[in-house]
C-alpha cells in the first residue's frame, strides 16, 4: 500500500495557511517535480510531501534559481568557459586533470549516503516518498552505468586516459590521427569526426574554422595564439583556415 499524501487542505491546516496558497504553490511544483516522474498526478503529490514539511518550498526554490541566473549573467565570458578552458588544455595535453581525485570524493560520500539509507530502510514494505524512490532511481542508473563503462574491456582505455587526450592519438601536424578520432567517438556516442578537410567550400571545414577562430579569441592565452606551433594553430592551418 502506498504512503498517504497529505490534502492541501491538511497541509494548510498544519501550517496555518490558506488552501489557496498551498495548491499555487503545489501547481508550481508539480512543474519541477515533472522531470522525475511520468505522470502529473505523481508530480503532484511529490509537491504536497514538499509542502507538507515546508509550506513556501518552492517559492524559495525559484528565487535561489532565479538568483542563481542572476549571477551568471554577471559573469564575464572568460569566467563562463573558465571550466571549458581547462578542459581543452586537458585535450591538448598541456594540462592533467584530477577528475579521479575527484570521483574518489565523490564515491566515499556515496557510500556515505548509502549506509545512512541502509541504517533506516531495512524493511522491504516500507514506504518512502516518491520522490526519495526517484532520486535513487536516477543514482542507481547513473553509477551502474559508469561502473559497465570504466569496467569495460575498452582497449582503447588506459589508467592515464584516451587516446584522444594523448600524443599517441594526435597527429604532429594537428589535430586527432584516425586512433584518436576512434578513441573520441567511443567515448562520446553520436560523434562523427573526420579528417581535416582543406576544400574551400566544404561545411564542415567553415564550421570547424569559425569554431576554432571562435576558441582562439576568446579561450585560448596570448602567448599560445601567437605560437606557431601550438596544437590550436596547427589544427587551423591543417583545415586551412
Amino acid at each position: 500500500m502506498k504512503k498517504r499524501v497529505p490534502t492541501e487542505k491538511e497541509i494548510a491546516k498544519k501550517h496555518g495557511v490558506s488552501v489557496d496558497a498551498i495548491i499555487k504553490q503545489a501547481e508550481v511544483g508539480s512543474t519541477v517535480e515533472r522531470e522525475h516522474v511520468t505522470t502529473h498526478e505523481e508530480a503532484y503529490g511529490i509537491a504536497l510531501q514538499h509542502l507538507d514539511e515546508f509550506p513556501d518550498y518552492y517559492k524559495h526554490l525559484l528565487k535561489m534559481e532565479k538568483e542563481l541566473k542572476t549571477q551568471h549573467k554577471k559573469k564575464t565570458v572568460k569566467e563562463m568557459f573558465a571550466i571549458a578552458e581547462n578542459h581543452v588544455a586537458v585535450a591538448m595535453g598541456k594540462e592533467i586533470d584530477d577528475e579521479g581525485g575527484m570521483i574518489m570524493s565523490q564515491l566515499d560520500t556515496i557510500e556515505t549516503a548509502v549506509q545512512r539509507l541502509r541504517g533506516v530502510v531495512q524493511d522491504p514494505k516500507m514506504q518512502l516518498p516518491g520522490w526519495v524512490q526517484s532520486k535513487v532511481t536516477l543514482a542507481c542508473d547513473y553509477i551502474d552505468t559508469a561502473a559497465d563503462y570504466m569496467t569495460s574491456k575498452n582497449e582503447e582505455y588506459v589508467a592515464e586516459g584516451a587516446a584522444w587526450t594523448k600524443k599517441s592519438g594526435k597527429n604532429s601536424e594537428g589535430g586527432l590521427n584516425e586512433k584518436g578520432r576512434k578513441s573520441y567517438e567511443r567515448e562520446n556516442p553520436g560523434s562523427d569526426l573526420k579528417a581535416p578537410s582543406k576544400k574551400v567550400g566544404n561545411p564542415r571545414r567553415a564550421s570547424f574554422c569559425a569554431r576554432m577562430k571562435g576558441m582562439k579569441k576568446k579561450l585560448t592565452s596570448k602567448k599560445t595564439a601567437r605560437d606557431p606551433d601550438s596544437r590550436i594553430n596547427k589544427s587551423l592551418r591543417a583545415w586551412n583556415c
